[in-house]
């Protein structure tokens, strides 16, 4: 199909016809639906694009406690666009697709948090400190006991690393040796900003992001006879994984519009927002029904 000179929405409406003559035909799979989701999550992606293209803010350049809330819409944005890549390149699996949606969701919590508590934005930006710090304290007390020989053959190296280190420091717009304040857990930030409900699917997500016992066992090894053995196949994502971050996002947008002043942006509604999420919840709505034998505009669950 030649899309040159369609429209998003023209390129979407033909992917759902697509799924509904397969499903006629009885030749629908599930990877038509991943396929599908490549054209879906360009819709968010514009949305975020068009928002920070647009607003006010952008056009005169952000101040510090903006950059913070524009970076987090510019990394959600980006986030998705990795998603969609490697998705579009059949590389996205079931690990990776857990590591993106966890780093989306904190990002759109960390953006409802301080959009809601601006006072906060100062410690979210020296909180991200904390490794720096460590690094130089362990750099100061190795130099504390090393010889002189010692010193100098490592001076280049901890120089630069030192040089970064204040680096940092400026960026986050705080003195070296001052304590690092430290913010509310995810769990507190997903309370506070209405999104407790979705902590249980978040923390799941740490299995891929920690690699820990319940991720190694599913994915990487198989189970035999009793006895464990490696898994070098993998396990291609689908829409059950990509869909649901989706709409978090819009709603994250949403909320940035209704609640973030200045930007002076007036022609992306949230009417125009909801009806897009709608799409996407019809398109996992027929994603479910499909995965159950079900006629894919069922309405029962």
């Amino acid at each position: 199909m030649n899309t040159e000179n369609m429209s998003l929405k023209e390129i979407i409406s033909n992917d759902f016809k697509d799924l509904f003559e397969k499903n006629d035909s009885n030749t629908l799979k599930n990877e038509d639906f991943t396929r599908v989701w490549t054209d879906v999550v360009t819709m968010p992606m514009l949305r975020f694009e068009e928002v920070i293209r647009k607003s006010q803010h952008t056009f005169k350049g952000y101040d510090l406690d903006q950059a913070v809330i524009y970076g987090l819409i510019m990394r959600i944005y980006k986030f998705l666009a990795y998603s969609r890549r490697i998705t579009c390149k059949r590389l996205n699996v079931r690990t990776t697709a857990a590591i993106i949606s966890r780093n989306i969701m904190e990002s759109n919590v960390n953006l409802r948090y301080l959009i809601k508590y601006p006072n906060k934005l100062d410690d979210y930006r020296k909180s991200s400190l904390k490794s720096e710090k460590e690094f130089e304290e362990l750099i100061q007390n190795n130099r504390s006991k090393g010889t002189k020989e010692e010193n100098d053959s490592f001076a280049e190296y901890e120089d630069g690393l030192l040089k970064y280190i204040s680096e940092a420091y400026l960026s986050a717009d705080m003195s070296q040796g001052k304590k690092i304040p430290k913010l509310e857990d995810m769990r507190k930030k997903m309370n506070n900003v209405g999104l407790s409900n979705l902590y249980a699917s978040y923390s799941t997500d740490s299995h891929s992001v920690h690699g820990d016992w319940i991720d190694t066992e599913k994915n990487f090894l198989k189970k035999e006879n009793g006895r464990y053995y490696p898994n070098f196949d993998d396990y291609e994502v689908d829409i059950r994984q990509l869909n649901p971050i989706l709409e978090v996002c819009y709603e994250s947008l949403i909320y940035f519009l209704d609640n973030y002043p200045g930007h002076g942006i007036t022609d992306v509604t949230v009417e125009n927002l909801k009806e897009e999420i709608q799409i996407i919840m019809d398109f996992d709505h027929w994603h479910h029904n499909f995965l159950n034998g079900r006629s894919l505009i069922d309405k029962k669950f």
